[in-house]
């Protein structure tokens, strides 16, 4: 009985040791990809596409750091400003 329960504990640390590596790697992908996303942007010189490019990885963002999201949010607010200064400058 004793071995059983030691067998069971075990399998389960074992679980939630695999689980909460398995949260980290994608945590870790999610916030490459949010960073690499950012970095792409700084030298985008098309608002569109600085804009297409972050609204496509906006559901993921809401699972990386604090900072993470407001420095994404900050740059796509940055692009829409881009955007809006592009259009008054042509008269669009």
């Amino acid at each position: 009985m004793t071995r059983l329960l030691s067998n069971y504990f075990l399998k389960n640390i074992i679980c939630i040791l695999l689980l909460s590596f398995s949260v980290f790697v994608f945590s870790q992908n999610h916030k490459e990809q949010i960073t690499q996303a950012l970095i792409t942007f700084e030298t985008t010189d098309n608002p569109n596409d600085g804009i297409k490019n972050l609204l496509q990885l906006k559901s993921i963002v809401a699972q990386t750091s604090d900072s993470l999201q407001g420095y994404y949010y900050l740059n796509l607010g940055i692009a829409y400003g881009q955007l809006n200064r592009q259009i008054h400058r042509f008269g669009i």
